[in-house]
């Protein structure tokens, strides 16, 4: 009887081991896929030289138990709906433009795109990375935080030259987003609004004299036909959170959640290398393409024109943060304090 006993306790322990086994092995086999969606289209230089690189390198780096589907030109979702997208699980994985998302939980980050803030977007991820863990280490619940995406500077593109900002006074300009309506209205332009789409054609018709546009996304919808002038002035630059649904990444079991924390960051990180390397090429590829047609100019840094406007938006952001229920002041003063620790002197005057 004693002899059965041990017998059937023995089964059941390597039932028990053998069940185990086949479950460990079932979870390693098992494959994650996890859907991104991207507002470029697939054959712009930062989905084909970041983007999809950093897919493949999830693959490759968790031996295929993860994989990335890339979804390009916002197909499951708009751009300005990403935050309640990839926080409701709409989609797993999407980048927001800061911008779009003034009245929400995110608007401490909309610092980011105020004039003159920094010097190119590498130091703008630097600083943001570190204003963000000042003041919003509780907003990512429903989406983790992934990293930061910077574009290169927004300059401005037009169909006559601008020596000085006073050059732009009584021109249409085509805007989006609170920083560029304030700094046209501020110069004396006039404000004009509408879709990317759209923003050939209006050129082209005389609907806008100017636009704010990077130099990166500017080659691919060739605007150099239709504005082939171009003052070279970062005005500002446009931050983009990189976020993962919360729900989805606990879905990944221990190890590969580990893995994934290293990787995360690395998809902004690549995508802000190739704006800022890019930029520079596009830069000169437009000098190219204009010739006699157009050019370059730029502006004295003291203009005062700018450098009043630029003041005023600041101003006005911090009486937002204010309103807000935020610390304006004291954000305005960490992230010009950190930018001078990355080496830059915020020209601005805040006091």
């Amino acid at each position: 009887m004693k002899k059965h006993l041990q017998l059937g306790l023995l089964s059941l322990v390597i039932i028990i081991l053998v069940s185990c086994s086949q479950n460990d092995t079932s979870e390693k086999d098992k494959v994650y896929e996890i859907e991104l969606n991207d507002s470029q289209s697939p054959t712009h230089v930062v989905a084909k030289e970041a983007t999809e690189p950093w897919a493949e390198l999830v693959e490759k780096e968790t031996e295929g138990r993860v994989k990335i589907n890339i979804h390009h030109n916002s197909e499951l979702g708009g751009a300005d709906n990403v935050w309640n997208d990839v926080k409701g699980g709409v989609y797993d994985i999407g980048t927001g433009n800061l911008p779009y998302f003034f009245d929400t939980e995110l608007f401490p980050l909309t610092i980011g795109a105020l004039p003159l803030a920094f010097p190119d977007n590498i130091t703008a991820e630097k600083v943001l990375e570190e204003f963000k863990d000042e003041y919003m280490e509780e907003v990512f619940d429903d989406a983790k935080w992934m990293g930061i995406g910077v574009t290169d500077g927004y300059k401005i593109f037009g169909i006559e030259p601008v020596n000085e900002i006073s050059d732009l006074k009584n021109k249409k300009v085509r805007t989006s987003g609170n920083t560029y309506t304030q700094l046209t209205e501020e110069w004396g332009a006039v404000p004009v609004s509408f879709s990317f789409d759209e923003l050939y054609t209006a050129l082209q018709r005389g609907t806008v004299d100017y636009t704010f546009f990077n130099a990166v996304g500017a080659a691919p919808r060739k605007l150099n036909e239709v504005s082939p002038y171009l003052l070279d002035l970062d005005v500002a630059f446009i931050p983009y959170v990189v976020i993962i649904n919360r729900g989805k990444y606990e879905e990944l079991p221990k190890d590969l959640q580990d893995t994934m924390d290293d990787l995360f960051p690395k998809l902004a990180e690549m995508q802000n290398e190739v704006y800022s390397e890019q930029a520079v090429k596009e830069v000169e590829h437009f000098e190219e393409l204009v010739g006699d047609k157009g050019g370059i100019t730029e502006l004295d840094e003291n203009d005062s024109h700018l450098m009043d406007a630029a003041n005023k938006v600041w101003k006005n952001w911090i009486e937002e943060a204010n309103d807000k229920g935020y610390p304006g002041d004291e954000m305005a003063k960490t992230l010009i304090e950190l930018s001078e620790e990355e080496g830059y002197e915020v020209p601005i005057q805040i006091d």
